[in-house]
């Protein structure tokens, strides 16, 4: 999945999920977002509400699941292996939808968030702003709760089942997502699943690292933005960028924490930080998804080994290896402090 993130609002901005329907951009505000996942097989009952493509067991919840494509009147399309779901935090309950694809998270000051008049349909996308030659419409969680709400009487009138790919490899990934869920809904979370820390998963080479998403204010593509070098500098700070007027320096983190880093390419994203006392930019190969993690898994570990590439924990989910970053021991490194003498 390409880039994303999240960060406490402020009065003057907020952070949005960004995703996509065919060409068109959508974004939630990123305190209702609970969880992005892979498309998993779906239970079909005999009967399902409308614009309903199935039941998720969501942590021993089951879950309408909402096709956003139909419900913002987008033309009919069938699911493909990469399509994802949205575990959104309503006022009263939990929403999932299945969307394209989650492209990336983007801060939006609140001064150019433009109102939308005279909304026919979906008249829970009610403001909209502009990144460039890019319109990101943004849906109101409590309109869309209670769209929902009004159409929940209704029956639908399409056979998902149909929706989903039909070849044996796509059944298999499909059918695994779908077991992997169960079995993760059979470990009995308790209530404090959602008072869970998200956490943003990024790729530094082979191996995949977890941030707070507090620690996080956006992230940007190295594409966008021209990175001005400083002379006599240690080799991990690649420079400086200007985002919004502000000057940010960008830390290589391959480099910092030792492993091989080649040259700058545009296919790399910038992880910007939200600290009160520098301003820094994380370079990383990939941005992956959101993670919700218990602090009761985050066990710090004294391998020397991890402490030297700056792991607090190794998190084991969906036989998968996340490592923890630990930025209290990144940002009070010696080596992040010029000419501090």
């Amino acid at each position: 999945m390409p880039e994303q993130i999240l960060l406490k609002n402020t009065e003057e901005n907020n952070l949005y999920l960004c995703f996509q329907i065919d060409d068109k951009t959508y974004a939630l505000t990123t305190e209702k977002v609970m969880e992005i996942l892979m498309l998993p097989l779906l239970n079909y009952p005999q009967k399902l509400p409308k614009f309903v493509a199935g039941i998720l067991n969501y942590n021993n919840i089951l879950l309408n699941v909402f096709d956003m494509r139909k419900i913002l009147n987008f033309p009919a399309k069938k699911f493909e292996i990469n399509n994802q779901i949205i575990i959104i935090k309503g006022e009263e309950t939990l929403i999932a939808v299945i969307v394209d694809k989650v492209t990336d998270f983007y801060t939006v000051l609140n001064e150019k968030v433009q109102t939308i008049t005279n909304t026919t349909f979906n008249n829970f996308v009610n403001s909209f702003c502009r990144e460039g030659d890019k319109v990101i419409n943004i849906v109101d969680v409590q309109s869309l709760e209670k769209f929902i709400k009004n159409i929940d009487k209704e029956e639908t009138e399409t056979n998902y089942r149909d929706y989903f790919p039909d070849d044996d490899k796509s059944k298999y990934i499909l059918e695994k997502r779908s077991n992997d869920l169960a079995l993760k809904s059979s470990l009995n979370i308790s209530a404090q699943f959602y008072a869970k820390d998200k956490y943003l998963t990024f790729k530094l080479g082979e191996h995949v690292y977890c941030l707070n998403a507090e620690m996080v204010k956006e992230v940007i593509s190295t594409k966008n933005y021209s990175i001005t070098t400083i002379p006599y500098v240690p080799s991990f700070i690649k420079g400086v960028i200007n985002l919004k007027g502000d000057f940010y320096t960008v830390f290589s983190l391959k480099q910092f924490i030792g492993i091989k880093s080649d040259i700058i390419t545009d296919e790399e994203k910038m992880i910007v930080l939200a600290l009160n006392d520098m301003k820094a930019v994380l370079l990383v190969d990939e941005i992956g998804h959101l993670l919700n993690i218990s602090p009761d898994k985050l066990h710090s570990q004294n391998n020397l080994n991890l402490n030297k590439m700056f792991i607090k924990s190794e998190i084991y989910i969906d036989n998968k290896v996340y490592n923890i970053l630990d930025m209290q021991r990144l940002l009070n490194d010696d080596r992040i402090f010029i000419g501090k003498e």
